[in-house]
């Protein structure tokens, strides 16, 4: 077997004697980790083909987990089922010059559904792309606390803002106990997938870095939180690790990918990452959910849209950014803030626009339904690539966008 992993190393090595010994040693090496991390019987899922043959060449009974998280062109954590009676991991490679392990899309959609825990300890190479790799447990969401680090704020904290992943199955919200030390008492939220913005009581004069949560069921995984002020939240779409968190803030949105589906490619005697950029193409049902907001106090909810128009015709330009909003059966006047000039995308026509749309407080954990462009002359197709939010006091205005000089946003891609 390890003749066969050394042949494999020279197809990817090509004529480099050195670089093919380099990963002989390292195959070696990742069979002596695999051996000692990973239990008899284990299934181990990497998104690298080079990973994919070690664990299938040496790794006894040891055998690579046949994963998808794609469900047609959405990604479903739900109906990935785990190998039953074997333990399952997936595997983490990460880069010299990395702060942290190249985790991918894969990683941030299991924690919609699953617990993932580091399996020590990582295991270091000599001649591959990437600098080591490290192996995390999957399993069933169970735990009955859950630890989040919250960033300060830049100014004063008049909000805690939570991103909240998938929550247990088959409930649309799910309520927690947050609690810290040096608060007073704990506090009991709802708290629903995506933004969750919690007003601070005026006696939490404590902002700590760590909050506790816990439940009468496993609270959700929280993707980013902060203390912050009368700042915006911003939910961007192209997010290409968070991609499957991100797309809990809509719905009636399909997933596409601009790039490659795998996070690296090998190119003979050197790597190079290709990031897959998604996308999220409304359909004819689209919606927008609006923020989870614990204390209003009548305040509205401006919600920014960054999108693109494909057109096929010039005769479809005027119409592309003419988009009808409501939220149940009121209607949301939208108001078109900024738009680009138009430009050529492939064999298309494209156009950047950014539109505002406000809502009262009141309708605070609903969802902003998008309507297509009435009917006209052409063809108009819509990429959605960020959401921003923001709670407005009575009289107070948004300031308009400011998107930068380079935009063309199907061509060279939105700026995260």
């Amino acid at each position: 077997m390890l003749a066969l992993a050394a042949s494999a190393a020279a197809l990817t090595s090509g004529p480099d004697l050195g670089r093919a010994n380099g990963e002989w040693r390292d195959a070696r090496r990742f069979q002596a980790w695999l051996e000692a991390v990973v239990p008899d019987g284990g299934m181990v899922w990497s998104n690298d083909q080079r990973f994919d043959n070690w664990i299938a060449y040496f790794g006894g009974t040891r055998e690579p987990w046949p994963m998808n998280l794609l469900n047609g062109r959405t990604i479903d954590p739900f109906h990935v089922r785990l190998p039953e009676d074997r333990p399952a991991y997936i595997l983490a490679p990460y880069l010299e010059d990395s702060d942290g392990y190249f985790r991918g899309w894969t990683h941030d959609a299991l924690l919609n559904r699953f617990d993932l825990d580091p399996a020590d300890p990582p295991v270091e190479f000599e001649a591959l792309p990437f600098a080591g790799a490290r192996l995390f447990r999957v399993s069933e969401r169970s735990r009955p606390e859950r630890a989040v680090e919250v960033a300060p704020a830049a100014g004063d904290a008049l909000w805690l803002y939570l991103f909240v992943r998938a929550t247990a199955p088959g409930r649309e919200a799910q309520e927690v106990e947050l609690a810290a030390d040096g608060w007073p008492r704990e506090r009991r939220v709802e708290l629903r997938p995506g933004v969750n913005l919690l007003a601070v009581p005026q006696d939490w004069t404590m902002r700590p870095e760590t909050i506790r949560l816990r439940g009468d069921h496993p609270p959700p995984s929280v993707l980013e939180a902060s203390w912050m002020g009368p700042e915006s939240v911003a939910v961007p779409l192209t997010d290409d690790h968070a991609v499957a968190s991100r797309m809990l803030q809509v719905d009636g949105c399909n997933v596409e990918w601009k790039g490659y589906l795998r996070w690296w490619r090998d190119w003979n005697d050197f790597g190079e990452p290709f990031v897959a950029m998604p996308r999220a193409v409304p359909g004819p049902e689209a919606r927008i959910r609006l923020p989870q907001v614990d204390g209003a106090d009548g305040r509205r909810i401006a919600v920014r849209l960054f999108l693109s128009a494909q057109i096929d015709s010039p005769a479809a330009l005027e119409r592309a950014p003419d988009l009808r909003f409501r939220t149940g059966k009121t209607a949301a006047e939208p108001v078109l803030s900024w738009q680009s000039r138009p430009y050529a995308d492939r064999r298309l026509g494209g156009l950047d626009f950014v539109i505002d749309v406000s809502v009262p407080g009141a309708s605070a954990n609903g969802w902003l339904e998008m309507e297509p462009p009435p009917p006209g002359p052409g063809k108009v197709r819509h990429i959605l690539h960020r959401v921003d939010f923001r709670l407005l006091d009575e009289g107070e205005d948004w300031p308009p966008p400011a998107p930068g000089a380079k935009t063309s946003w199907l061509r060279y891609g939105f700026p995260n």
